[in-house]
């Protein structure tokens, strides 16, 4: 059976009592023996005194439960809000991922917005399209389709290490390019088509297994665009534009 643990302000408050209490019964008895005339003055002395350590037992056993009900309260207000914190931290996660998904992607374009407005320009948008899902869940089924999810999704966040990733559709990822993946656009775009190919294409894998994506970016162009909302416009239309080359 488990003990419950005092908590530091009970154990302190009931020290103090205790010395209180000391205090207390040994005034008690000298301003008995001064003003007593008789030589009955110990009993009395230790009757008053009895009297006032229940007293004194009594006050301290309602404060200490006063002191150990607040401390539990404290308790349940900490983990009420741990709670509500894990429960924020699910709600913006993908399950099958565990990437951030659509809620947190827009919580993430307002805190652009509001960045744009002072002055912030050196970021741009990605969309990443998994071709044929549902002919992948349709013909070999829903669990190989996840674990091609699965796997695209590994291959975008190696891709972009320096960006944050989200899971916006069943079929569709989203990247916020920024720092140094802002910077080599070209370079990471070239290096993701290179590995899509070699997967849509390799012998070493099931068919099952080999699958293909389309990625399209923007880049903010201050000249042009007046929002974020301006460059996600220009992302949804270059990634048609990969999608129609790849014949998708």
């Amino acid at each position: 059976m488990e003990t419950k643990k005092k908590s530091p302000m009970t154990t302190r408050l009931t020290n103090l009592f205790v010395m209180f209490a000391v205090i207390i019964l040994l005034l008690n008895t000298v301003v008995i023996y001064v003003n007593h005339t008789g030589s009955g003055w110990l009993s009395t002395a230790i009757e008053t005194d009895l009297l006032l350590l229940v007293c004194l037992f009594l006050l301290m056993k309602q404060v200490t439960k006063s002191v150990a009900d607040s401390d539990t309260s404290g308790e349940g207000i900490d983990a009420a809000a741990g709670n509500s914190s894990g429960m924020q931290h699910s709600l913006n996660r993908d399950p099958l991922t565990g990437i951030r998904n659509k809620t947190a992607y827009d919580n993430e374009i307002r805190r652009l917005e509001g960045a744009l407005g002072n002055g912030y320009k050196e970021f741009g948008l990605a969309l990443i399209d998994i071709n044929s899902l549902s002919t992948i869940n349709g013909k070999y089924g829903k669990e190989y389709g996840d674990e091609d999810i699965k796997r695209l999704c590994r291959l975008v966040c190696e891709t972009f290490k320096h960006s944050p990733v989200f899971r916006l559709e069943d079929h569709e990822f989203g990247v916020i390019l920024e720092n140094d993946d802002y910077k080599n656009t070209d370079i990471l775009t070239y290096k993701f088509n290179d590995q899509i190919n070699s997967i849509a294409k390799s012998e070493e894998l099931k068919e099952e297994e080999r699958f293909s994506a389309a990625l399209g970016l923007a880049l903010f162009e201050p000249s042009t665009d007046k929002s974020v909302e301006d460059v996600y416009k220009r992302t949804k239309e270059s990634l048609a534009e990969r999608k129609k080359d790849m014949k998708a």
